[in-house]
Protein backbone atom coordinates (compact mmCIF):
# COMPACT_ATOMS: atom_id res chain seq x y z
CA UNK A 1 0.00 0.00 0.00
CA UNK A 2 1.64 3.41 -0.86
CA UNK A 3 1.72 5.72 1.61
CA UNK A 4 0.49 9.11 2.33
CA UNK A 5 3.59 10.72 1.46
CA UNK A 6 3.89 9.49 -2.36
CA UNK A 7 5.80 6.68 -1.46
CA UNK A 8 5.86 3.48 -4.69
CA UNK A 9 4.55 0.41 -3.92
CA UNK A 10 6.93 -1.38 -1.41
CA UNK A 11 8.75 -3.70 -3.96
CA UNK A 12 9.57 -7.36 -2.70
CA UNK A 13 13.40 -7.22 -3.03
CA UNK A 14 16.09 -7.67 0.14
CA UNK A 15 18.81 -4.27 0.16
CA UNK A 16 21.14 -6.47 2.30
CA UNK A 17 21.29 -9.13 -0.53
CA UNK A 18 24.87 -9.84 -0.07
CA UNK A 19 25.54 -8.51 3.24
CA UNK A 20 25.42 -10.49 6.52
CA UNK A 21 25.97 -9.03 10.31
CA UNK A 22 28.27 -10.91 12.46
CA UNK A 23 27.46 -11.50 15.77
CA UNK A 24 31.24 -9.25 17.37
CA UNK A 25 31.16 -12.68 20.09
CA UNK A 26 31.18 -15.64 18.39
CA UNK A 27 30.41 -19.66 19.52
CA UNK A 28 32.20 -22.32 20.67
CA UNK A 29 31.79 -25.63 19.98
CA UNK A 30 33.67 -28.66 21.79
CA UNK A 31 33.85 -31.74 20.17
CA UNK A 32 35.43 -35.09 21.27
CA UNK A 33 38.62 -35.14 19.22
CA UNK A 34 40.68 -33.72 15.58
CA UNK A 35 38.52 -36.56 14.20
CA UNK A 36 35.28 -35.38 15.53
CA UNK A 37 35.77 -31.75 14.86
CA UNK A 38 36.74 -32.64 11.23
CA UNK A 39 34.04 -33.87 10.69
CA UNK A 40 31.26 -31.41 12.27
CA UNK A 41 32.70 -29.08 9.26
CA UNK A 42 33.62 -31.40 6.54
CA UNK A 43 30.86 -30.26 4.07
CA UNK A 44 31.05 -26.59 5.35
CA UNK A 45 32.13 -24.53 2.51
CA UNK A 46 32.85 -21.89 5.16
CA UNK A 47 35.45 -23.75 7.23
CA UNK A 48 39.40 -23.07 7.39
CA UNK A 49 41.79 -24.97 9.51
CA UNK A 50 42.94 -22.84 12.05
CA UNK A 51 46.94 -23.44 14.13
CA UNK A 52 47.35 -21.41 17.13
CA UNK A 53 50.30 -19.91 19.33
CA UNK A 54 49.17 -21.99 21.79
CA UNK A 55 49.92 -25.14 19.57
CA UNK A 56 46.13 -25.82 19.24
CA UNK A 57 44.64 -26.84 15.98
CA UNK A 58 40.96 -26.29 15.38
CA UNK A 59 38.36 -25.01 12.36
CA UNK A 60 36.83 -21.79 11.90
CA UNK A 61 33.33 -21.60 10.27
CA UNK A 62 30.29 -18.90 9.58
CA UNK A 63 26.56 -19.48 9.96
CA UNK A 64 25.22 -16.84 7.63
CA UNK A 65 21.90 -16.01 7.12
CA UNK A 66 20.05 -12.58 5.57
CA UNK A 67 18.90 -9.55 7.81
CA UNK A 68 17.36 -9.09 9.95
CA UNK A 69 19.13 -12.40 11.25
CA UNK A 70 22.15 -12.39 12.85
CA UNK A 71 25.19 -14.03 11.27
CA UNK A 72 28.08 -15.37 13.71
CA UNK A 73 31.64 -16.77 14.18
CA UNK A 74 32.03 -20.32 15.44
CA UNK A 75 35.53 -22.10 16.65
CA UNK A 76 35.39 -25.63 16.33
CA UNK A 77 37.92 -27.18 19.40
CA UNK A 78 39.22 -30.24 19.20
CA UNK A 79 38.43 -31.13 23.13
CA UNK A 80 35.50 -31.26 25.68
CA UNK A 81 35.37 -28.61 28.03
CA UNK A 82 37.09 -29.35 31.47
CA UNK A 83 34.75 -27.43 32.62
CA UNK A 84 32.23 -29.50 34.45
CA UNK A 85 29.62 -26.10 34.39
CA UNK A 86 29.67 -25.79 31.23
CA UNK A 87 30.31 -21.60 32.04
CA UNK A 88 33.97 -21.16 30.87
CA UNK A 89 35.09 -22.67 27.58
CA UNK A 90 38.47 -23.20 26.41
CA UNK A 91 38.46 -20.50 23.91
CA UNK A 92 36.59 -17.30 23.15
CA UNK A 93 36.62 -16.12 19.39
CA UNK A 94 35.78 -12.58 18.39
CA UNK A 95 34.90 -10.61 15.30
CA UNK A 96 37.19 -7.16 15.08
CA UNK A 97 36.27 -6.02 11.89
CA UNK A 98 35.62 -6.89 8.28
CA UNK A 99 36.02 -5.42 4.63
CA UNK A 100 35.71 -7.20 1.59
CA UNK A 101 36.40 -10.68 1.43
CA UNK A 102 38.39 -10.32 4.95
CA UNK A 103 37.42 -10.67 8.43
CA UNK A 104 39.74 -9.69 11.22
CA UNK A 105 39.22 -12.31 13.92
CA UNK A 106 40.83 -12.54 17.83
CA UNK A 107 40.52 -15.90 19.62
CA UNK A 108 41.19 -15.85 23.37
CA UNK A 109 42.59 -19.57 25.04
CA UNK A 110 42.59 -20.50 28.21
CA UNK A 111 46.34 -21.74 28.83
CA UNK A 112 45.27 -23.49 32.48
CA UNK A 113 42.53 -24.92 34.02
CA UNK A 114 42.77 -21.42 36.49
CA UNK A 115 40.75 -19.67 33.73
CA UNK A 116 44.13 -17.83 32.78
CA UNK A 117 44.23 -16.82 29.10
CA UNK A 118 47.11 -17.10 26.69
CA UNK A 119 47.78 -13.71 24.64
CA UNK A 120 45.06 -14.01 22.47
CA UNK A 121 45.76 -15.01 18.80
CA UNK A 122 45.07 -12.10 15.57
CA UNK A 123 43.65 -13.85 12.68
CA UNK A 124 42.86 -12.77 9.18
CA UNK A 125 40.32 -14.93 7.58
CA UNK A 126 39.42 -14.66 3.20
CA UNK A 127 36.82 -15.91 2.08
CA UNK A 128 37.00 -17.62 -1.47
CA UNK A 129 34.32 -19.01 -3.61
CA UNK A 130 34.29 -22.67 -4.19
CA UNK A 131 35.84 -24.62 -5.58
CA UNK A 132 38.71 -22.50 -3.72
CA UNK A 133 38.53 -22.59 0.02
CA UNK A 134 38.59 -19.76 2.84
CA UNK A 135 42.21 -19.78 4.09
CA UNK A 136 43.22 -18.05 7.39
CA UNK A 137 46.16 -16.50 8.47
CA UNK A 138 47.72 -16.02 11.93
CA UNK A 139 49.34 -12.37 12.73
CA UNK A 140 52.54 -12.18 14.77
CA UNK A 141 51.39 -9.52 17.99
CA UNK A 142 53.81 -8.41 19.71
CA UNK A 143 53.03 -8.78 23.64
CA UNK A 144 54.92 -6.45 24.81
CA UNK A 145 53.78 -2.77 25.42
CA UNK A 146 54.57 -0.75 22.49
CA UNK A 147 56.69 2.33 23.68
CA UNK A 148 55.54 4.65 21.03
CA UNK A 149 51.71 3.90 22.05
CA UNK A 150 50.40 6.25 24.44
CA UNK A 151 48.65 4.13 27.29
CA UNK A 152 51.63 1.81 26.86
CA UNK A 153 49.40 -1.03 25.81
CA UNK A 154 50.69 -4.17 23.23
CA UNK A 155 50.25 -2.88 19.63
CA UNK A 156 47.18 -4.46 18.04
CA UNK A 157 45.60 -5.45 21.92
CA UNK A 158 42.75 -3.27 21.58
CA UNK A 159 39.28 -5.07 20.48
CA UNK A 160 37.95 -1.49 19.38
CA UNK A 161 40.50 0.40 17.36
CA UNK A 162 42.00 -1.87 15.43
CA UNK A 163 40.59 -1.99 11.54
CA UNK A 164 41.24 -3.85 8.36
CA UNK A 165 41.70 -2.62 5.17
CA UNK A 166 41.94 -4.61 1.62
CA UNK A 167 44.09 -2.54 -0.42
CA UNK A 168 41.97 -1.19 -4.02
CA UNK A 169 45.32 -1.53 -6.05
CA UNK A 170 48.68 -3.00 -6.05
CA UNK A 171 51.31 -0.76 -3.59
CA UNK A 172 54.59 0.28 -4.23
CA UNK A 173 55.26 -2.50 -6.97
CA UNK A 174 53.18 -5.53 -5.24
CA UNK A 175 51.03 -6.35 -7.67
CA UNK A 176 48.58 -8.67 -5.36
CA UNK A 177 45.69 -6.67 -3.94
CA UNK A 178 47.11 -6.92 -0.24
CA UNK A 179 45.79 -5.58 3.08
CA UNK A 180 46.39 -3.58 5.92
CA UNK A 181 45.76 -3.65 9.65
CA UNK A 182 46.23 -1.25 11.54
CA UNK A 183 46.05 0.29 15.28
CA UNK A 184 45.29 3.53 16.37
CA UNK A 185 45.90 4.80 20.37
CA UNK A 186 45.19 9.05 21.11
CA UNK A 187 46.74 11.03 23.09
CA UNK A 188 44.89 12.77 26.24
CA UNK A 189 47.09 15.82 25.65
CA UNK A 190 46.70 18.31 23.53
CA UNK A 191 47.95 17.50 19.86
CA UNK A 192 49.49 20.45 18.18
CA UNK A 193 50.08 18.51 14.73
CA UNK A 194 47.55 19.84 12.44
CA UNK A 195 47.02 23.16 13.43
CA UNK A 196 45.67 21.61 16.42
CA UNK A 197 42.86 20.61 14.70
CA UNK A 198 42.56 16.87 16.09
CA UNK A 199 40.82 16.43 19.22
CA UNK A 200 42.13 16.42 22.55
CA UNK A 201 39.57 13.21 24.36
CA UNK A 202 38.41 10.50 22.23
CA UNK A 203 37.34 7.28 22.81
CA UNK A 204 37.44 4.87 19.54
CA UNK A 205 33.86 2.89 19.28
CA UNK A 206 34.11 1.65 15.50
CA UNK A 207 36.77 1.52 12.43
CA UNK A 208 35.31 1.21 9.07
CA UNK A 209 37.35 0.78 5.40
CA UNK A 210 36.46 3.01 2.70
CA UNK A 211 37.00 2.31 -0.44
CA UNK A 212 40.26 0.48 -0.54
CA UNK A 213 42.58 3.71 0.39
CA UNK A 214 40.80 5.26 3.93
CA UNK A 215 40.67 3.42 7.55
CA UNK A 216 38.11 5.67 9.34
CA UNK A 217 37.87 5.76 13.65
CA UNK A 218 34.67 6.61 15.08
CA UNK A 219 34.03 8.27 18.08
CA UNK A 220 30.12 8.94 18.36
CA UNK A 221 30.79 12.13 20.59
CA UNK A 222 33.48 13.34 18.46
CA UNK A 223 33.57 12.69 14.68
CA UNK A 224 35.85 10.56 12.46
CA UNK A 225 39.47 9.93 12.09
CA UNK A 226 40.32 9.33 8.86
CA UNK A 227 44.14 7.70 8.00
CA UNK A 228 44.44 7.88 3.63
CA UNK A 229 46.63 4.80 3.12
CA UNK A 230 46.79 5.47 -0.51
CA UNK A 231 51.14 6.38 0.56
CA UNK A 232 51.43 3.52 2.71
CA UNK A 233 54.81 4.76 4.25
CA UNK A 234 53.37 8.44 5.22
CA UNK A 235 49.45 7.72 6.38
CA UNK A 236 47.84 10.75 6.82
CA UNK A 237 45.34 11.51 9.34
CA UNK A 238 42.28 14.00 8.86
CA UNK A 239 39.95 14.74 11.87
CA UNK A 240 36.61 15.24 10.52
CA UNK A 241 33.68 16.47 13.57
CA UNK A 242 30.39 15.03 13.34
CA UNK A 243 28.19 17.78 12.01
CA UNK A 244 24.97 19.61 14.38
CA UNK A 245 25.16 19.62 18.03
CA UNK A 246 29.05 19.42 19.98
CA UNK A 247 28.71 17.43 23.39
CA UNK A 248 31.34 18.07 26.27
CA UNK A 249 33.14 15.14 27.32
CA UNK A 250 32.76 16.27 30.81
CA UNK A 251 28.78 16.50 30.44
CA UNK A 252 29.02 12.87 28.87
CA UNK A 253 28.89 10.04 31.58
CA UNK A 254 31.14 6.97 30.96
CA UNK A 255 28.32 4.50 30.26
CA UNK A 256 26.97 6.66 28.02
CA UNK A 257 30.29 6.72 26.13
CA UNK A 258 29.98 3.24 25.56
CA UNK A 259 26.41 3.05 23.93
CA UNK A 260 26.69 5.99 21.63
CA UNK A 261 26.15 3.39 18.66
CA UNK A 262 23.00 3.23 20.05
CA UNK A 263 21.42 6.33 18.55
CA UNK A 264 24.20 7.08 16.10
CA UNK A 265 26.31 5.20 12.99
CA UNK A 266 28.14 5.20 10.65
CA UNK A 267 27.99 3.60 7.36
CA UNK A 268 29.21 3.06 3.80
CA UNK A 269 26.39 3.25 1.33
CA UNK A 270 27.50 3.49 -2.55
CA UNK A 271 31.40 4.00 -1.58
CA UNK A 272 30.85 7.09 0.35
CA UNK A 273 30.87 7.96 4.22
CA UNK A 274 27.49 8.41 5.43
CA UNK A 275 26.09 9.45 9.18
CA UNK A 276 23.30 8.82 11.17
CA UNK A 277 22.06 10.59 13.79
CA UNK A 278 18.81 9.83 15.88
CA UNK A 279 17.62 12.75 18.32
CA UNK A 280 17.21 11.31 21.64
CA UNK A 281 19.41 13.82 23.95
CA UNK A 282 19.82 10.91 26.43
CA UNK A 283 23.83 11.25 26.16
CA UNK A 284 23.82 14.22 28.45
CA UNK A 285 24.91 13.89 32.23
CA UNK A 286 21.80 15.70 33.60
CA UNK A 287 19.24 13.89 31.28
CA UNK A 288 20.60 10.54 32.34
CA UNK A 289 20.92 11.31 35.79
CA UNK A 290 16.54 12.09 35.64
CA UNK A 291 15.77 9.51 33.50
CA UNK A 292 17.76 5.89 34.94
CA UNK A 293 14.81 3.83 33.59
CA UNK A 294 16.01 2.19 30.31
CA UNK A 295 12.10 1.77 28.89
CA UNK A 296 10.94 4.97 30.49
CA UNK A 297 14.31 6.42 28.43
CA UNK A 298 12.37 5.25 24.90
CA UNK A 299 9.01 6.04 25.86
CA UNK A 300 9.89 9.40 26.29
CA UNK A 301 10.67 11.24 22.76
CA UNK A 302 12.56 14.29 23.65
CA UNK A 303 13.76 14.57 19.52
CA UNK A 304 11.64 12.76 16.82
CA UNK A 305 13.70 13.21 13.59
CA UNK A 306 15.91 10.64 11.80
CA UNK A 307 18.87 12.91 9.77
CA UNK A 308 21.53 11.45 7.47
CA UNK A 309 24.59 13.28 6.11
CA UNK A 310 27.01 12.47 3.33
CA UNK A 311 30.65 12.99 4.02
CA UNK A 312 31.89 15.02 0.44
CA UNK A 313 35.68 14.93 -0.01
CA UNK A 314 37.33 17.09 -2.50
CA UNK A 315 40.59 18.80 -3.12
CA UNK A 316 41.63 22.68 -2.09
CA UNK A 317 43.70 25.13 -3.66
CA UNK A 318 46.70 23.17 -2.30
CA UNK A 319 45.72 20.11 -3.42
CA UNK A 320 44.90 18.58 -0.17
CA UNK A 321 41.74 16.37 0.71
CA UNK A 322 38.65 19.46 2.63
CA UNK A 323 35.91 16.64 3.92
CA UNK A 324 32.60 18.74 4.61
CA UNK A 325 29.25 17.07 5.52
CA UNK A 326 26.35 17.57 3.45
CA UNK A 327 22.17 16.84 4.48
CA UNK A 328 20.95 13.99 2.72
CA UNK A 329 17.79 12.63 4.17
CA UNK A 330 15.93 13.70 7.03
CA UNK A 331 12.39 12.21 8.37
CA UNK A 332 10.02 13.19 11.33
CA UNK A 333 9.66 10.22 13.90
CA UNK A 334 5.80 11.35 14.45
CA UNK A 335 5.17 10.79 10.38
CA UNK A 336 6.58 7.27 10.62
CA UNK A 337 4.62 6.23 13.48
CA UNK A 338 1.53 7.89 12.30
CA UNK A 339 1.08 5.98 9.39
CA UNK A 340 -1.27 3.05 8.82
CA UNK A 341 0.90 0.26 8.14
CA UNK A 342 2.99 0.99 11.28
CA UNK A 343 0.22 1.07 13.41
CA UNK A 344 -1.16 -1.67 11.95
CA UNK A 345 1.66 -3.88 12.72
CA UNK A 346 1.55 -3.39 16.45
CA UNK A 347 5.43 -2.01 16.51
CA UNK A 348 5.37 0.65 19.87
CA UNK A 349 6.17 3.91 19.52
CA UNK A 350 9.74 3.98 20.60
CA UNK A 351 12.86 5.29 19.52
CA UNK A 352 14.77 2.81 17.01
CA UNK A 353 18.51 1.95 18.04
CA UNK A 354 21.17 0.79 15.74
CA UNK A 355 20.57 2.21 12.60
CA UNK A 356 22.74 0.78 9.99
CA UNK A 357 22.61 1.84 6.38
CA UNK A 358 22.27 -0.37 3.32
CA UNK A 359 25.31 -0.68 1.50
CA UNK A 360 23.53 -0.59 -1.90
CA UNK A 361 21.02 1.99 -1.07
CA UNK A 362 21.46 5.30 1.10
CA UNK A 363 17.75 5.53 1.75
CA UNK A 364 17.03 2.52 3.58
CA UNK A 365 18.11 2.11 6.92
CA UNK A 366 17.67 -1.04 9.45
CA UNK A 367 17.55 -0.41 13.05
CA UNK A 368 16.07 -2.12 16.14
CA UNK A 369 12.82 -1.38 17.60
CA UNK A 370 12.40 -2.59 21.59
CA UNK A 371 9.11 -2.94 23.33
CA UNK A 372 10.71 -2.53 26.86
CA UNK A 373 13.73 -3.55 28.83
CA UNK A 374 14.26 -7.54 27.93
CA UNK A 375 11.12 -7.74 26.05
CA UNK A 376 10.34 -7.91 22.33
CA UNK A 377 12.50 -6.40 19.59
CA UNK A 378 12.33 -6.43 15.74
CA UNK A 379 14.52 -5.43 12.72
CA UNK A 380 12.82 -2.56 10.78
CA UNK A 381 13.59 -1.35 7.12
CA UNK A 382 13.04 2.34 6.99
CA UNK A 383 12.80 3.84 3.82
CA UNK A 384 14.41 7.55 4.62
CA UNK A 385 13.52 9.07 0.94
CA UNK A 386 9.41 8.76 1.40
CA UNK A 387 9.47 7.90 5.27
CA UNK A 388 7.29 4.65 5.23
CA UNK A 389 8.14 1.33 7.06
CA UNK A 390 9.49 -1.29 4.31
CA UNK A 391 9.11 -3.80 6.66
CA UNK A 392 9.35 -5.45 9.95
CA UNK A 393 10.85 -8.69 11.52
CA UNK A 394 11.34 -10.21 15.00
CA UNK A 395 15.18 -9.73 15.74
CA UNK A 396 16.65 -13.71 15.40
CA UNK A 397 20.22 -14.79 16.99
CA UNK A 398 20.62 -18.69 16.23
CA UNK A 399 23.48 -18.59 18.03
CA UNK A 400 23.32 -21.86 20.47
CA UNK A 401 23.43 -20.67 23.59
CA UNK A 402 22.53 -16.66 23.50
CA UNK A 403 19.42 -15.14 24.30
CA UNK A 404 17.51 -14.95 21.24
CA UNK A 405 18.39 -10.78 21.56
CA UNK A 406 19.68 -8.38 19.36
CA UNK A 407 21.95 -7.40 22.61
CA UNK A 408 23.33 -3.65 23.65
CA UNK A 409 26.88 -4.15 21.39
CA UNK A 410 26.50 -2.87 17.22
CA UNK A 411 27.05 -5.92 14.85
CA UNK A 412 29.67 -6.10 12.23
CA UNK A 413 28.70 -5.90 8.28
CA UNK A 414 30.16 -7.56 6.28
CA UNK A 415 29.83 -9.30 2.66
CA UNK A 416 32.14 -12.38 2.33
CA UNK A 417 29.06 -14.40 1.74
CA UNK A 418 29.20 -12.84 -1.59
CA UNK A 419 32.63 -14.57 -2.10
CA UNK A 420 31.35 -18.06 0.23
CA UNK A 421 27.63 -18.80 0.02
CA UNK A 422 24.38 -16.44 -1.13
CA UNK A 423 22.53 -16.07 2.05
CA UNK A 424 18.98 -17.51 2.51
CA UNK A 425 16.30 -15.18 3.46
CA UNK A 426 13.72 -17.85 3.55
CA UNK A 427 15.47 -19.50 6.61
Amino acid sequence: MASRSGAPEPEETVAFLDLVMLDPMGHTSCHDDHAATHEAVNNDDTAAAVHTSSGHSCYFSFALAAPPKVSYLTVHWPELSADESGLHLPAYPYVLAADNNLVLLRVAIRSNPHLNYAPSDLFVYAASPPPSSPSVMRLPVPDEPAKDLVHKRAFLASYSAIGILRLAAAVEGDQDRGYIIADLDVSAKKNRSNGGQFPTRWSTNDVLPLGGRFLCWVDYFRGLLLSDFSKVNSPALHFVPFPGKQYAYDNIREPTRSFGGTFRSVSVSQGRIRFVHIDNDFHDKDEWNRCSDCSERKRRKLGTKITIWTLKNMMDGGGSLRFEWEVHRVINLECLWAQIGYQDQGLPRHLPEFPVIAADDPDVLCCVLREEYRGKEWMIMVDMKYAYLRSSTPCVNEKPNSINSFGYVPLVPSVISKYLQRPNAGN
